[in-house]
């Protein structure tokens, strides 16, 4: 193993790292090959999903006269190069789309800041799931179910008194860009990147492939975007804190997200992201004895769904509370 393996690997390895130094091509090889090796490193060691339930129920504030109260969007991303090839399930095409993924890694990614697999991009139906949001929003809102949160979302009403977040992640960000474009391109606001609101997960695809402080490539939106559209103009990364670290949890990324919401001047705060990490947020946040579909089902690709949470201090902690009966779909809601 050691003649056969080992010592062939560090060879290569070694030979890239020197043709590094006078190829860009070569450096972006060991930069991709770094960035594999954390990833797998993570799958094997992240504690990013061990985390209990704080012990105190949501409910002990309920009620409370002095809570302070927020309203939060969710807007989960379209589907994922990850999603396609992993979640249409492991019959005999699995293998079919798991090969041209990798082949597409290897062939044509290899040299470029892009990845089908690490901080995972919109497929296909991701973007179309985008704009059928848009699509959405482009509707007269006094047609729609929820007309206050619909022209909100569509930059029509109140748009001062609120703001809109995103996760480090391209998936989201590119769903926050092509979704909330009308808004976007109207009131000329910018899209804040914040770590906090990173997927829960061990896979490769919740790895994150922006540095801190970075904005990622999403150079492949373009087309669904404005003439003038500018990624360096659109996103604010001042939140983004780079990849998440191995050793922390999912559940301090959640807590540091509430106090971003009530940290806020702004009484709603938009946010796109990821579905295990709303699920775990409704889980964690609703009361206990709340029998609740948020819960049990992941949103579905571009699902928007609203909520009031309030904030209140509890044997001398901070009690996060989100009121069950506010919880609204405003468009597509939660899987069957």
């Amino acid at each position: 193993f050691l003649r056969l393996v080992i010592i062939p690997a560090i060879t290569l390895i070694t030979f890239i790292w020197a043709a590094s130094f006078t190829s860009p091509a070569a450096a972006q090889v060991l930069a991709k090959m770094r960035i594999f090796g954390i990833g797998l490193l993570t799958m094997v060691l992240s504690t990013d999903k061990r985390f209990k339930k704080p012990e105190t129920d949501p409910d002990v504030i309920k009620g409370v006269s002095d809570a302070a109260t927020k309203r939060v969007i969710f807007i989960r991303h379209g589907e994922s190069d990850w999603n396609e090839v992993f979640n249409r399930g492991f019959g005999p095409s699995f293998f079919v789309r798991l090969l041209k993924a990798v082949f597409r890694e290897v062939g044509e990614l290899s040299i470029t800041p892009d990845s089908v697999f690490i901080d995972s991009a919109l497929s296909p139906l991701g973007m179309f799931q985008a704009r059928e949001l848009v699509q959405f929003l482009e509707k007269d809102s006094s047609t729609t179910d929820h007309p206050d949160l619909h022209a909100l979302l569509k930059g029509d009403s109140a748009t001062a008194d609120s703001v809109i977040f995103s996760s480090n992640l391209r998936r989201a960000l590119a769903t926050a860009a092509i979704g909330l474009q009308q808004r976007l391109q109207r009131t000329g606001e910018k899209c804040h990147i914040a770590s906090c609101l990173q997927e829960i997960s061990f896979n490769l695809d919740a790895g994150a492939l922006a540095p801190a402080l970075g904005i990622p490539d999403l150079h492949a939106i373009a087309p669904e975007m404005w003439s003038t559209y500018d990624p360096q103009e659109l996103f604010d990364p001042s939140l983004n804190t780079g990849d998440k670290p191995i050793f922390g949890t999912g559940l301090q990324r959640m807590n540091a997200f509430c106090e971003l919401v009530f940290g806020r001047e702004e009484s709603t705060i938009i946010a796109t992201g990821h579905s295990l990490y709303f699920r775990s947020f409704f889980q964690t946040f609703l009361p206990r004895g709340a029998e609740h579909v948020a819960k049990k089902k992941k949103m579905v690709n571009s699902g928007t769904v609203a909520f009031n949470i309030s904030r209140a201090v509890h044997a001398g902690k901070q009690v996060y509370r989100i009121e069950p009966d506010s919880v609204t779909v405003v468009y597509g809601g939660f899987a069957r």
